[in-house]
C-alpha cells in the first residue's frame, strides 16, 4: 500500500502551523519530503504515528530554513539509518552545518554513501520506485523537486 502523510502545509513566516512536509510510504519504507522548520518534526512525525526511525529516505528541495531546519533533529538520533538525497548545493550547506552540530560524525559524513548529490534529470530507485530529480530553476535560490510514478488504479 501507497500512502503519502502531510506533516505540515504552512509556510515560510508562521508560527501558528507547521511548514510544509511530507512522508511517502509504500511497503519498501518511508521517505521524508523536506524536513520543516524545526524541532516540531519530530511532534509531527510522533502526531502522524511515525517514528523518526522509520524514516529511511530523505528530500530536501532547498536549503531555506522552513525546509531545512528539520534535519538536525532527525539526524541526531540515526545518523547511519537513512539516506538523504540534496542537490550540490545544498549538499554542501546540509553537511556543512551538520559537521558544526555533530562533529563526532564529521568523518562518516564525509565517507558515508548515505549522503548521495541529485543532478537535474538524474534518475535514482527509492523505495522500489524510479525517482527523476528535476532542477526546478527558482531564481532566488537553487530548488530541486522530483517525479516518481506511484500506485497506479487497476480495474
Amino acid at each position: 500500500m501507497e500512502k503519502i502523510t502531510m506533516l505540515g502545509t504552512g509556510h515560510a513566516m508562521t508560527f501558528d502551523c507547521f511548514n510544509t512536509c511530507f512522508v511517502y510510504e509504500n511497503e519498501n519504507g518511508k521517505m521524508l519530503v523536506d524536513t520543516g522548520g524545526g524541532g516540531q518534526l519530530l511532534r509531527q512525525l510522533r502526531n502522524a504515528g511515525i517514528s523518526s526511525h522509520e524514516i529511511s529516505h530523505v528530500f530536501i528541495s532547498h536549503q531555506h530554513t522552513d525546509h531545512l531546519m528539520g534535519l538536525p533533529w532527525l539526524f541526531r538520533g540515526q545518523p547511519g539509518n537513512m539516506t538523504l538525497w540534496l542537490h550540490p548545493e545544498l549538499m554542501t550547506v546540509a553537511k556543512g552545518m551538520l559537521k558544526l552540530l555533530f562533529p563526532e560524525n564529521a568523518e562518516w559524513m564525509d565517507n558515508s554513501e548515505q549522503f548521495v548529490t541529485v543532478h537535474h534529470g538524474e534518475e535514482a530507485e527509492i523505495l522500489g520506485r524510479s525517482v527523476r530529480f528535476l532542477d526546478l530553476h527558482s531564481p532566488n535560490v537553487t530548488q530541486y523537486g522530483f517525479s516518481m510514478e506511484i500506485g497506479r488504479a487497476h480495474v
